[in-house]
This record gives structure tokens, sequence and C-alpha cells, in this order.
């Protein structure tokens, strides 16, 4: 067989005799020969067959078009020599492909099926992910690469029917040349599809792949036969059903991930026989029962999350056995009763995670054996209530980096020993009855990032010395007792993103310009206390970028200036402050690409400068401008919006018929304003979506829509 590439002839491989001189070798680094240029052909085809798009038929940001790198120069022997080309490699012995890799190619179309790439007979990996060939079949060509041992068709967008996975075939039939893949040993077809029937895979995989696939039909029924399986990744495939009793003839099995992979039912018995696991994701699953008591025979395990999977009864004392482990996370699952003192024996662990589980009692003190923590949530649980100084355990894990204490009904004050953590970087007592100052042995704590307090009964002054926490990024105090000014040393925390003070008793008079020389702060949250906010100088320095801004009750007289240059607020609260006067233009322009909720009610705000007035948010969901002095008729709410409240002002005018093309609209309040006429017919178009409709204490007369007497989801009703 013979191929024209750019005016030079290439010979099959099949008939060495017929070779012409100056094709007939290819460059070898270890024997200075030339052997036959074996990818030339695939580059005509391919350039042929497939069409290059840069940038769109592969997702990788590192992708280009490979292939249009490949030279053929006759007056070039080097340029020749395949083996120099990008994505191919050579045995440096024979001079053979044995390697391509194509991924991350921009290549888009279908390959032919008499494409030269199916004659590399000694082919021995592939790969042909990340890019997108367009729904189109698998070819029984790829039964021809007998020498296969890895191929990766990941995110490639090929489809069809997978009849062998042994044999590579995604096609409608089974070929013959399929079963010539006796070598396979890596098969990953992630983000493929198809029909998947029973199948009976003989060839000795050790990696099966099958990740973000969207197949139909049952995978695990004859997955026993894979008795070769190293490892076996699922996550994301959607399969459903219940775990068969044969997956415990994996016996080589070590690696084991069904993420989010929508089973259910109860764990089989048979699991217990996996006694070569070292790595055991279930994660997002919808299994009950108990989890087996059996998982306490895996010896080997280093790895186990179960985090979500409907697991209900005890945790198992035999998981005292998995003395390899390292990571353990249960979280999210219905587990009852105490946990089990056997966790003790778990000295390997680095990761713990047994948080929202409804266990009750208290933790056991062999917790205390656990030094080589550096990750524990015990939190969200219904442990009987103790003090924190009770958990004498706990101020022997002293590697700790990160501690979950939420929700444990915690009581009393936190004691000094807290400092002998002091290789906290994330620590979080959220919602539990702390009471008492918040004390300076916290400050031994110099590597916090993450410091949550919230939802306490903490009280006394913020402490000076806190704000030497340079490397504090998140600092939650909201909803305690705490009182006493906002220092202006708030500023040294360069490095705060998030700040939450709402809900205290904390008093006195701060400037916002000290939070606008917090560059990297996007979340500030002070409503709910008894401050005087002074709205800031604009000043010609860089702003922060706020994501959610909430000042309500802060006494605030005006419109802080520097909103008008954020872009980026999804959440912004200016409740219930002294602010007057129309709202300026610019206000309808700030953000419009990313507000969703906007509370600016019970002000003294008159009018939006313009009537009508249509507000621009594109994706606003609630806005609450009830309790103003508004003026003029009822500014028309953007499509998204769920919530639109504006009652209690001076509105005038007829019920806006723009409304009706709302069919997201969950909450109408126009009520107490001085709108009039007839309620229109139109109101039927939102398809009866409204659960609270309030247009009481307006003056609207005629009849009432026929909406609203049936057919729609109403909770609540004022005319």
């Amino acid at each position: 067989m013979i191929h024209d590439v750019n005016g030079i002839k290439s010979f099959s491989r099949e008939d060495p005799s017929q070779l012409p001189n100056e094709v007939e070798k290819t460059f070898s680094k270890r024997r200075n020969v030339y052997k036959t240029v074996e990818v030339s052909p695939i580059k005509l085809e391919l350039g042929n067959q497939i069409e290059f798009i840069q940038g769109s038929a592969s997702r990788a940001p590192h992708a280009y078009p490979r292939t249009e790198l490949w030279k053929l120069d006759p007056r070039n022997r080097a340029s020749m020599n395949c083996c120099l080309w990008d994505g191919v490699g050579c045995d440096e012995e024979t001079g053979w492909v044995i390697e391509l890799d194509l991924s991350s190619s921009c290549l888009y179309g279908s390959i032919d099926s008499s494409t030269s790439l199916f004659k590399l007979a000694h082919l021995q990996r592939l790969s042909l992910a990340d890019n997108d060939f367009n729904r189109s079949r698998i070819l029984s060509g790829f039964g021809c690469l007998s020498g296969l041992t890895h191929l990766d068709l990941s995110g490639s967008s090929f489809s069809g029917q997978v009849l062998n996975l042994s044999y590579v075939d995604i096609s409608s039939e089974v070929p013959g040349s399929i079963a010539n893949l006796s070598s396979l040993r890596t098969l990953i077809l992630d983000s493929s599809g198809g029909i998947l029937p029973e199948f009976n895979l003989t060839s000795p995989l050790w990696k099966l792949k099958l990740s973000e696939t969207n197949f139909s039909g049952e995978l695990m029924a004859t997955v026993g036969n894979l008795q070769s399986l190293v490892s076996l990744e699922l996550d994301f495939a959607p399969f459903g059903g219940s775990l068969p009793d044969s997956i415990g003839k994996l016996r080589s099995l070590s690696y084991l991930s069904l993420q989010s992979c929508h089973f259910s039912g109860p764990i089989p018995s048979s699991f217990g026989n996996l006694t070569k696991l070292t790595h055991l994701n279930l994660m997002w699953n919808h299994f009950t029962g108990p989890l087996p008591t059996s998982i306490g025979k895996l010896y080997p395990l280093k790895f186990i999350s179960i985090d979500s999977c409907g697991f209900s009864g005890s945790l198992p004392y035999s998981i005292g056995n998995l003395t390899e482990l390292n990571y353990l996370v249960v979280r999210g699952n219905q587990f009852s009763g105490q946990l089990p003192s056997s966790v003790g024996d778990l000295r390997s662990l680095n990761f713990l995670d047994i948080g929202s589980c409804n266990f009750s009692g208290s933790i056991p003190q062999s917790f205390g054996n656990l030094t080589e923590l550096i990750y524990l949530d015990v939190g969200r649980n219904q442990y009987k209530a103790q003090t924190l100084d009770s958990l004498s355990w706990l101020w022997k894990l002293i590697n700790l980096d990160g501690l979950n204490l939420d929700e444990m009904n915690l009581q009393g004050e936190i004691p000094s020993s807290i400092g002998n953590l002091s290789q906290l970087s994330y620590l979080s007592m959220l919602n539990n009855q702390l009471k008492g100052q918040i004390l300076p042995q916290l400050m031994n704590l110099s590597q916090l990032s993450v410091l949550s307090l919230a939802d306490n009964e903490l009280s006394g002054n913020i402490p000076s010395l806190l704000m030497n926490l340079t490397k504090l990024t998140n600092l939650y105090l909201s909803n305690n007792k705490l009182d006493g000014p906002i220092l202006p040393s708030v500023s040294q925390l360069q490095n705060l993103q998030a700040l939450r003070l709402s809900g205290n008793n904390l008093s006195g008079t701060i400037d916002l310009d000290i939070f606008l020389q917090l560059k990297k702060l996007d979340m500030l949250i002070l409503s709910g206390n008894k401050l005087s906010c002074l709205p800031g100088k604009e000043a010609d320095v860089t702003l922060p970028q706020f994501r959610y801004l909430k000042l309500a009750s802060c006494n605030l007289s005006e419109l802080p200036s520097f909103l008008r240059n954020q872009e980026q607020l999804i959440a912004l609260d200016l409740s219930n402050n002294n602010i007057y006067g129309d709202i300026p233009p610019w206000v309808l322009n700030m953000s419009v690409n990313s507000l969703c909720y906007m509370n600016l009610s019970h002000n003294f705000l008159t009018g939006l400068g313009q009537n009508p007035v249509v507000f621009n948010w594109r994706r606003l969901e609630t806005i609450d401008l009830a309790s103003n002095m508004l003026q003029g008729s009822v500014p028309v709410p953007p499509p998204s919006m769920r919530s639109y409240l504006i009652s209690d002002n001076m509105l005038m005018g007829r019920f806006p018929e723009l409304i009706c093309n709302l069919s997201s609209l969950d909450i109408l309040d126009l009520s107490f304003n001085f709108l009039g006429g007839v309620l229109p017919s139109c109101l039927g178009n939102t398809g009866g979506s409204f659960s609270i409709l309030n247009l009481g204490s307006n003056s609207f007369h005629g009849t009432i829509p026929e909406f609203l007497v049936s057919g729609s989801q109403l909770n609540m009703i004022d005319l």
C-alpha cells in the first residue's frame, strides 16, 4: 500500500523490499540507522478527515493543534523522522511507533475506518483524550491494535453501544477484529455515553475508569468477571441500582471510587472480601442500612470516604482494626449512638471528619491517641452538654491544623488551654453556648487564617490583640453579646477577606474608610449593632470589590459613594438606616451582572431619579424597597425576580402589566401604596407561581382575576 504525503511516497511495512531508499529508514537513537516513517500517512489522513478548531474542540488551557506541527520535508531527513514529532514515541531499539499522544490537540470531526492510525501494529499507548469527535462511533479498527496496553478516550465525545469493554468497542455491532485486544491493561472512557448491556470481560484489565459517563444499563452485574482489576473508578456516572454481591470477586482491587453513582440499597456482605483495598470512596450515594462490620477486615485501607451515603445504625467497632488509615470521612450519615472508642486505635490518622452524623453521648477519651491528626471535625452531632474544658483529650492533638467543633452543645468559657494548639490555621466553634470573653490565649494561634466563634454568648470587647493575627482571612464573630467599639486597628488585617460582626452590641462611630484599606475584603457584615457608620470619602485609591456588603441599622445618612465602583456585588443590605432623598442614577448601573439581593427598606428614599424605572440587574432575585417614601409609578423588575417587596411607599398609578411577564415571581408585596385601577387578567401569565400576593391597602377595583380563584399555589393573599 502506497501513501502519497506532500509528494513523498511512503510504503507499507508489510513488504520492506518495496521501500525506496529515500524513505527506507528513520532515525534511531541507539543505532544511527533509518527506518520506515510509520506516522506520515496519518498526517495527511487526519488533515483530510478532521477539521482543526483552535481552543474549542479541546477544553484544556494548554491545548493546541499538535499534528499541524508535524513536518514532512524531503530536503530534510530529520523532518522525516516521526519519532521526533510532538506526541510520537518510538522504541529505541526497533524504531517502531509504540506511543501516540494526540490528547488536547483540537481535533474535531470523525475518524475514517481506513486511517493508517489502525496500521500502527506495534502501538502500545494511545491517547485521543480531550478532543471533539462529534459523538461519532468508535471504529472496529481499534481492534487491530493488538499490542495496546493503555487507551485513553476520556473527554473525546465518542458515543455508541459498549458491547465488550475488553475489546474497546463502542459500535452498534461487535466486529470480529475486536477480539485481538488481549493485552489491554488500562481503559479510560471518561465523559462517554451510549448503551451498556451486560458484558463478559476476559482481558486482564488492571484499571477501568468510566467517570462522568452517561451509559445506560447495569454495569455492576458482571463487574465481578474483571478479576484482574486493581483500580475501578466510576465517579459521577449515574448507574444506579444496588451493588451486586459479585463485587466481592474483585479480590485484586486496591482502588475503588464510586462517588455520586446513585447506588442504593445495602452494602453486600461480600464487600469484606476486598482485602487488598487501600482506597475506598463511596461518597454521595443512597445506600441504606448499616456500614457492614466486615469493613474491619480490609486491613490495608488508608483512605475511606463515605460522606453522605445514607448509612444508619452504629459505626462498627471493627473500624478500629484499620490501623493503616490516614484519611477517614463518615460525615453526613444517619449514624446513632456513641462513637466507638476503637476509633482511638487509628493512630495513623491525619484527617478525621465525623461531623453531622447524629452521634450522641460523649467523645471517647481515646481520641487523645490520635496525635498525628492534622484535621478534625466532630461538629454537628447530638452530644450531651459539656464544657470545652472537659475535652481534655483535645489538648493533646498539638499537630492540628484544622478543628471544627460546631454545634456540639458546648457550654462555659473558652479555656486557656486552647493556646496549646498553636499550629491551628482553621478554628470553628460556631453555634454553641460559649460564654465569657475572647481570651488572650487565642493570640498564641498565630497561624490562624479562619476563626469562627459566631452564634455563641461571648461578651466583652473585641480584644485589640486579635488584630495581631495578621494571617486571618475570615473572622466570624456575629450573633454574640460583644460590646464596645470596632477598633481602627482592624486595618492591620491586610489578608482579611471576610469580616462578620453582625448581631452584637457593638457601638461607637466607625469610618467605612477603615475597611476600604483592606484590599482583599469581599465580605463585610456589620448589621444589627449600635454603630454609627460614616460613609467614607471617595478617594483616588484602589478599592476592594465587595461581594457581600450588609450595613443594616448602622445609622448611615447617605449611600456610601464607594458603591458606584462596585462591580461584583452579590448581596447588598442597607436597610434600617437614615438614608434620605432620591436614589442616584449610578445605583441602577451598579454590579448589573452579579447582584442577586438588594435591601434598601426602612429608609427615607423618595425616588429613583427617572420615570418609568426599569431595573437592569440581570440576576436580581430579591429586592426590598419597603417602608420608604418612594413616589411615581411601580418600578419594573427584571425577569429573574423571585421576591419583589415595595410596600408602604407613596407609589401611584396602575398595576404594571410588565410584571405579568415575571414567570419566576414567588412573592409580590405592593401593599400600602396609592395604586388603583383594575387588576390585569394577564397576571395569569405567571403560571400561578405566587406563594404570597399582597396588594392590600390600595385602591384596586373590578373583578378578581380567575387565576386567583382557582389553579394558583397561593399560601397568602391580601387584596
